[in-house]
């Protein structure tokens, strides 16, 4: 069926492992790892298949995640030490590209791998959370935090009410708590009046 949907000279085998979907923006849309390539598919309103694209790559996918108008590729890397992550565009269906690489981890079978619509998480045992924003080039894409209990799911708001202001919110959902990131960060200064600040 693959094969007749893209009119494909070559046979291609059809080993799904992961079928992905952006349930925000794209739900009509399916992104299927085939083990060394993404088929992209659209059901349309007669629950009919319509053939996109294909996306090859010359490794064995692990796992995908779409973020926004993104997909990100993980892939065993570098002998089975770690784990590589790569980052295609898919804001054109038709002819999506590969955009950058993001900075591997040691590869730990017990590793949790998560997204929303703007970040992509990488979940250790110990609950290290690696948080990449797959938008910023590579040196400047990942930030570390220490988590208490596991991390479930992420979501990101783009309006939010915060003390009676529209703001951007992100929220993590753990094993026991909800915990809300806001985009800025407020500090507040005082001086202390026990010192002497003049000079003699």
């Amino acid at each position: 069926m693959i094969n007749k949907l893209f009119n494909a000279d070559s046979q291609l085998k059809f080993n799904p492992i992961q079928i992905a979907v952006n349930t925000q923006s794209l739900s009509s849309t399916l992104f299927i790892i085939n083990i060394n390539n993404v088929i992209i598919i659209s059901i349309c309103y007669s629950n009919m298949p319509i053939p996109i694209s294909i996306i090859e790559v010359k490794f064995k996918i692990k796992q995908i995640n779409i973020i926004n108008q993104q997909l990100g590729l993980s892939h065993i890397c570098n002998l089975w030490f770690d784990l590589c992550f790569q980052v295609w565009s898919i804001q054109n269906f038709k002819q999506p590209f590969f955009m950058r690489n993001m900075i591997s981890v040691d590869y730990k079978n017990y590793l949790q791998i998560l997204s929303d619509n703007l970040f992509y998480y990488v979940q250790f045992i110990n609950y290290t959370l690696y948080v990449y924003n797959p938008y910023l080039p590579q040196h400047m894409s990942l930030y570390y935090l220490n988590l208490s209990s596991k991390l479930y799911c992420t979501d990101f708001r783009k309006e939010i009410e915060i003390q009676s202001k529209n703001q951007r919110g992100f929220f993590l959902y753990l094993e026991n708590f909800i915990n809300q990131l806001l985009i800025y960060q407020s500090f507040e200064f005082k001086v202390n009046q026990s010192l002497d600040f003049t000079h003699k």
